[in-house]
């Protein structure tokens, strides 16, 4: 308590901390809700530096997104609770350092009233999800992209990808090769998905946009009465990408019909109605701002979404687990098996989700 006490201290509020609640929630950075005795709340983070190891980068393209989308907020005349507030350090920096364990921080102002989700409600849900990471990209729309830092360099190039999972293939290191054919002969199979929106970009054809790059359900406040969604938060891997991917991600992320943390890979669907919410609500808030070239990357973006992390798990797990944090031996290869059965699993409703998001956008929701 006491560390906590003296970082809050560094920061620019005229509050003094009484208590300190632990949060499980999120994978990456350890956050604490801070009570204060002017009944205020923060949220208090320390930055994961393993992960991002230029705090510096980091927080300067989280301060300029989040200015730039106060000031769309604020011209449609909308709540500040609809976008994350940084609180400054008394130095007036966007973050501190503390001395005990060479550890950065930095504050938010707590959004009262709102809710993280861990399991979709209803249908509805997935409407405001939508709703949330599309109106995300279309306040960025006008956003200078090349003021923003490669934070995580190519963590959305999946040709890279690839080429990281052959060579863990070919090295074999913990000889474990043997046991994944039927998955190996998946990636080979599909490998001509890889580069097709990395060259669209490289080749001018879609945009370079703002992306989020994390566009999963608990990455949305909630309002707690109506559910409705207030505000997009964990900004850690804002970057220059493709906006597809982010519809892609969230598509994967939120329309598997897998409990959140289960491997049993018969209970892996795709649950269509849950993927018409979320394309309604992304395509509603983008609008006209989605011109046909990415229109029609849409959909195969969920696909090499999916495609990659699949990958990316493989990798791993032929390297020895050394990236994703997992609780048994094969935990990454049961979750690159998941991946594989969603990617079949969309597979059969692919012409029902390219009439969808046609429809759509010709109808102009």
């Amino acid at each position: 308590m006491t560390r906590i006490n003296e970082v809050f201290d560094k920061f620019n509020t005229c509050d003094k901390l009484i208590r300190v609640e632990i949060c499980d929630y999120g994978r990456i950075n350890d956050t604490y809700i801070v009570y204060t005795d002017a009944s205020k709340r923060y949220v208090l983070q320390r930055v994961n530096q393993r992960i991002f190891n230029r705090i510096d980068l980091l927080m300067s393209n989280v301060e300029r997104v989040i200015e730039h989308v106060k000031g769309k907020v604020k011209r449609r005349h909308g709540e500040d609770r609809e976008c994350l507030n940084l609180i400054p350090t008394k130095d007036g920096n966007s973050f501190c350092w503390h001395c005990d364990d060479n550890s950065f921080w930095r504050l938010y102002d707590y959004i009262e009233d709102t809710v993280m989700l861990n399991k979709v409600e209803s249908p509805e849900t997935l409407y405001e999800v939508g709703k949330a990471f599309g109106r995300f990209q279309k306040d960025l729309s006008d956003f200078n992209v090349t003021c923003l830092h490669d934070t995580l360099p190519d963590f959305h190039d999946t040709p890279k990808r690839l080429r990281a999972f052959n060579e863990a293939c070919k090295v074999d290191k913990f000889g474990r090769l043997a046991e994944i054919k039927d998955e190996v002969e998946f990636v080979k199979k599909n490998k001509s998905i890889a580069g097709l929106i990395v060259g669209a970009m490289r080749r001018k054809q879609i945009p370079v946009r703002v992306t989020h790059n994390d566009t999963k359900l608990n990455n949305i406040l909630m309002d707690s009465q109506t559910l409705k969604a207030v505000c997009v938060i964990d900004l850690d891997t804002v970057m220059r990408g493709a906006g597809t991917y982010d519809f892609g991600d969230c598509v994967r992320s939120c329309c598997n019909t897998l409990p959140k943390d289960y491997t049993d890979i018969n209970k892996v669907g795709f649950n269509f109605e849950s993927f018409e919410m979320l394309a309604r609500g992304f395509i509603g808030a983008v609008g006209k701002e989605y011109k046909k070239a990415e229109r029609d990357f849409m959909v195969p973006s969920c696909f090499i979404m999916t495609y990659e992390l699949a990958v990316r798990y493989l990798t791993d797990y032929l390297s020895g687990d050394v990236y994703f944090k997992t609780k048994y031996k094969e935990h990454n290869l049961d979750r690159a098996r998941i991946q594989i059965k969603l990617f079949d699993e969309m597979n059969k409703a692919r012409s029902d989700m390219d009439n969808t998001i046609k429809n759509l956008f010709n109808k102009g929701v």
